[in-house]
């Protein structure tokens, strides 16, 4: 595990396992301005819960939530394979079909896949094509440290995405599972062009954050 001198998830955590209208203002913001920690992390009590749905069902279950982004583009990689590499298009494809079910519908009647697909850009000049936008989504869900650890709720119940390359330099997407309680949970990404500097690049699979 490496870091930085920066502020740490772990460091915080705890305080996020409050009601958010009881959290204190902990987490670094920017300019250097505290603000209310997020939680992003699963309880005990979740992690549990989560892991028998999953041997119940015999397979992987997003710890997302139901109609979520990151659970659709987790379901998607999960109904190609789960700890295969698979190509980012089939990936992006099989996103693409399971965000239009009918089941994503909210209450305007709009489809997940259209409200991700249909969403406005911040920046018009490095605003992202929706393919771009879903890679992008994959590569916060490799993210352990930071602000925002999105990958943290992953690790703990064994899991991370990786992005490979492979030798006809196709780029590939896996969601490896059963990583073993302890073991080290580190997202591989083999696609990034220049590298940079993390505050965390593993954490041990099973970590629990006390109450």
């Amino acid at each position: 595990m490496s870091v930085t001198k920066r502020q740490l998830y772990m460091d915080i955590a705890t305080e996020a396992n409050e009601p958010i209208l009881q959290r204190k203002t902990v987490a670094n913001g920017r300019g250097g301005i505290k603000k209310v920690a997020r939680r992003y992390h699963l309880k005990a009590d979740e992690i549990i819960a989560l892991k028998k749905e999953m041997e119940e069902l015999q397979r992987f279950v997003s710890p997302y939530g139901v109609n979520r982004i990151y659970t659709c583009i987790i379901n998607a990689i999960v109904s190609l394979g789960e700890n295969k590499p698979h190509s980012m298009l089939d990936a992006y494809n099989k996103f693409i079909e399971l965000g239009s079910s009918e089941e994503t519908k909210d209450l305007d009647g709009r489809t997940l896949w259209e409200r991700f697909s249909e969403k406005e850009v911040r920046n018009t000049e490095t605003g992202r094509d929706p393919l771009g936008k879903f890679v992008q989504n994959i590569e916060v869900l490799q993210r352990l440290g930071g602000d925002h650890p999105y990958a943290f709720k992953l690790a703990q119940v064994g899991a991370c995405i990786d992005i490979l390359v492979g030798a006809d330099q196709q780029v590939m997407v896996m969601l490896r599972t059963g990583i073993a309680d302890g073991d080290p949970v580190k997202p591989v990404n083999m696609n990034r062009k220049r590298a940079y500097t993390k505050t965390l690049d593993s954490i041990p699979s099973g970590t629990i954050i006390s109450e």
